[in-house]
């Protein structure tokens, strides 16, 4: 038994370890970062329109897109490593993968449910919490393991 190779599964099962799986982790965070803000800055119009529900929403959208922003890019920009040292502090939890995976997934649970015109119709904010929860899952489950 001990001779039998690697199933496909735990051949894949390993590829989430490589700078590449990481990487693109990475890069997916930012992305869903920026799209949560940019729908935010576009959900702000619904105020034009009576929607004052997906206007809050889409404030927490555009707070929350910064809020995750600062945490992936962190060191590389000197006025975003200020705001990381506040986040350090004051929301430790966020500075390590699991923590910071409940958080986007409980930031996209709670803008996906806050849509346009109080319905259950779907906006940009929706799309952008539904991404930005499923990174989260990804985080929190270790889906490339932590390399901080």
């Amino acid at each position: 038994m001990a001779d039998e190779p690697p199933s496909r599964l735990d051949r894949l099962w390993e590829l989430r370890k490589t700078r590449t799986a990481t990487t693109l982790l990475k890069f997916t965070s930012i992305f869903g970062g920026l799209f949560l803000v940019l729908a935010g800055i576009i959900g702000l119009t619904g105020i034009f329109q009576g929607q004052i529900v997906y206007f809050v929403g889409s404030l927490y959208a555009i707070i929350f897109g910064c809020t995750v922003l600062i945490v992936e890019v962190r060191d590389k920009v000197p006025m975003v490593s200020a705001a990381y040292q506040q986040i350090d502090v004051y929301l430790k939890f966020m500075t390590l993968q699991r923590g910071k995976g409940l958080y986007y997934l409980g930031v996209g649970l709670l803008v996906l449910y806050i849509g346009p015109d109080g319905t259950s119709s779907w906006g940009l904010n929706n799309v952008a919490a539904l991404l930005l929860a499923i990174i989260g899952v990804s985080h929190t489950c270790g889906i490339p393991p932590s390399r901080e």
